[in-house]
């Protein structure tokens, strides 16, 4: 959802300029309904067909040597559909479409901020937490406009972007698991892989959604299946719920429950 559609009041902040309110649901409808109800906004998007949209595949941001192989392949493939069905793929050849940037400057000053006055009451934290609080409590004010003129540069670079295409599309995240007590993935620390192709949305404030793909069940039972981003203009949820309906409605996405569902 575009930063500011949703009012978060009510919401317990985290990070003001990121706070963003956003539904999860099996399907797109059930989506676009509750978005539609928490944005106040009457109407439905009904699936919209691929032809004539030019999608774009930022090729820095995709290329993160912890994508696990087998989700590179099946957003491969879906790009490839998306192709087939009609849309005009191309790549997307802008550095500065890319994490990491300052992104933890950023977002950690404005949590610092709001956590400052529980943590001078002695607020009890885990310390996972109150190390991350602590950390971000040193960002500087220079830093914090530092972050922010990278923002600005990051904004622009998805304008940009959005000057020659409909949609982005990425990998919804790298990995599709992470272990409890395990801080590493492939390499690198499990906050980077697994919000690698998300913080950068978060950031710029653009809609995206999320979908997991249909691709064949991974033998393990732990293993969630590879899923997919779509990322629209600013405002441009209509086109983004539509096209994830299209999607839906040729079986390229669809929802599978877990091996253990209690739902």
């Amino acid at each position: 959802v575009t930063h500011g559609r949703v009012p978060t009041a009510g919401v317990f902040p985290l990070a003001s300029s990121l706070d963003t309110v956003g539904p999860f649901a099996r399907d797109v409808a059930t989506i676009d309904r509750v978005y539609r109800a928490l944005a106040a906004l009457p109407g439905a998007a009904a699936p919209r067909p691929l032809a004539g949209l030019r999608i774009g595949v930022p090729a820095a941001w995709n290329e993160f040597s912890a994508t696990e192989p087998d989700v590179r392949r099946a957003v491969a493939d879906a790009t490839a559909l998306l192709a087939r069905m009609g849309a005009d793929v191309v790549a997307i050849d802008d550095a500065r479409l890319a994490p990491w940037g300052m992104i933890a400057e950023l977002g950690g000053a404005e949590a610092a901020h709001i956590h400052r006055r529980f943590r001078a009451e002695g607020r009890p934290y885990g310390p996972d937490v109150a190390t991350r609080l602590a950390e971000a409590e040193r960002v500087t004010p220079a830093v914090y406009l530092e972050a922010q003129r990278w923002r600005a540069t990051l904004v622009e670079a998805f304008a940009d972007a959005f000057r020659g295409v409909s949609l982005l599309v990425t990998p919804a995240v790298a990995a599709r698991r992470k272990r409890i007590g395990d801080d590493l993935i492939d390499g690198e620390h499990y906050r980077s892989v697994l919000s690698w192709f998300s913080a950068l949305v978060n950031h710029a404030g653009v809609p995206a959604i999320a979908m997991p793909l249909a691709a064949e069940p991974d033998p393990r039972p732990d293993v969630p299946p590879p899923s997919l981003q779509l990322i629209a203009p600013w405002w441009q949820e209509d086109l983004l719920l539509g096209v994830a309906a299209q999607l839906e409605r040729s079986g390229a996405v669809c929802f599978r429950p877990p091996p253990i569902y209690l739902g």
